[in-house]
């Protein structure tokens, strides 16, 4: 081997040791790069969070606040927020990690949906069209001492990335863009971080049911009423009382399915009711006009604990703010539980859900000739 040549492998081996050595360092500086979050400052607000508010287009979506302990959605007059969904929003915002830098021109902010919630709207159709009509979320997150210099923390939401990695996101007052390592799942309306399960008991511990169905749209009220029981907690099905002669049920076990559906009542909205030493309400609540209604059936429940639920269904023609009518579902609770606060409220169901509460004795029957085929059959049988 030649002396050049040597020389030649000596310089080959430095320059390759060194790219190795740039390549390490690069390597150190993602990792700890990828380990930046977000919005540190979240994860160490705790016990000091006391509001969370999210807008977009400036428009409020929800508030929820912390009164003593108990998470409110103001926006739906109080009504008790759903504390599993705010603990995992929070989750996803204190977990969101930086993955890339980009712009940090206010300019360029709207081709991320990244524009300030409060800046002109003509951002939304950009140079060329090619602004994606995406209106930014901002999240603002308020400590509970608003003494401090800075009682709020406020993080805009932009565009998804393309291929749904991750999105884009920067502070409120930091004209840093990034690109984070999530998508942080948002709601669409209040509605969305509300209790939607109205009972917490379970179908089993019913003891009894009593529905009774008033004539519709008519003036003179013409009961139906059906009774459901069962004499034990531990029995698997539901009996119907007072079953009419010459009748049976479609199948065994098909009065569960009353008693599933109200243990399992899920809501869609809340109203408020009237307060008699204040009018004031829901505007929607008094579009729908809840106080003036009937209620077209009855449901008592009892439960073996010696509790006592009275379930109203309503039905309403409603006018939309699109100028149609829409046929709307509600329901109301009277509740023997002092600790019960389910009276204060009306709550919107669907038609689904209605459908399958408002029920009589003949849902549950076989058609007359079926039964008189059974009875037939019992008898040829003997």
């Amino acid at each position: 081997m030649g002396f050049n040549t040597f020389f030649k492998l000596i310089i080959l081996a430095l320059l390759l040791g060194a790219l190795g050595l740039f390549l390490s360092m690069q390597d150190q500086g993602t990792s700890h790069f990828e380990a930046e979050y977000l919005a540190a400052e979240v994860g160490v607000l705790g016990a000091e969070l006391s509001e969370i508010e999210l807008r977009k287009n400036d428009e409020l979506i929800v508030n929820a606040k912390n009164h003593n302990g108990n998470w409110l959605i103001t926006n739906l007059n109080g009504y008790p927020a759903d504390r599993a969904k705010l603990s995992a929003f929070i989750g996803q915002i204190k977990s969101a990690k930086k993955v890339e830098a980009k712009t940090s021109d206010p300019q360029k902010h709207k081709y991320l949906g990244l524009a300030s919630v409060a800046d002109d709207t003509e951002s939304a159709e950009g140079e060329n069209g090619t602004v994606n009509d995406f209106q930014p979320t901002q999240v603002n997150l308020v400590k509970s001492d608003t003494r401090q210099n800075n009682p709020m923390f406020s993080i805009i939401l932009g565009n998804k990335a393309k291929g749904g990695n991750g999105q884009y996101a920067r502070i409120q007052d930091d004209n840093q863009t990034w690109l984070i390592d999530r998508q942080i799942t948002t709601p669409t309306h209040a509605e969305d971080w509300i209790v939607k399960a109205l009972f917490t008991f379970e179908h089993e511990q019913i003891k009894q049911i009593t529905s009774i169905q008033s004539e519709s749209n008519s003036s003179v009220i013409k009961p139906n009423e059906l009774t459901v029981s069962k004499q034990n907690e531990a029995d698997s099905n539901f009996v119907m009382n007072d079953m009419p002669e010459g009748r049976v049920l479609q199948y065994e076990g098909i009065l569960n399915a009353l008693a599933r559906s109200i243990a399992e009542l899920s809501i869609e909205s809340v109203f408020p009711k009237l307060n008699k030493q204040n009018d004031e309400r829901n505007a929607q609540a008094t579009a729908v006009n809840l106080d003036s209604l009937e209620p077209a059936t009855q449901i008592n429940i009892e439960l073996y604990s010696g509790r006592e639920v009275l379930l109203l269904l309503y039905k309403g023609i409603v006018n939309e703010s699109d100028g149609i009518d829409n046929e709307r579902y509600f329901v109301a609770v009277e509740d023997s539980d002092e600790e019960s606060k389910l009276a204060n409220w009306y709550y919107e169901i669907n038609k689904f859900t209605y459908d399958q509460l408002n029920k009589s004795s003949e849902d549950f029957l076989a058609p007359v000739n079926q039964s008189e085929t059974g009875d037939t059959a019992v008898e040829a049988a003997g």
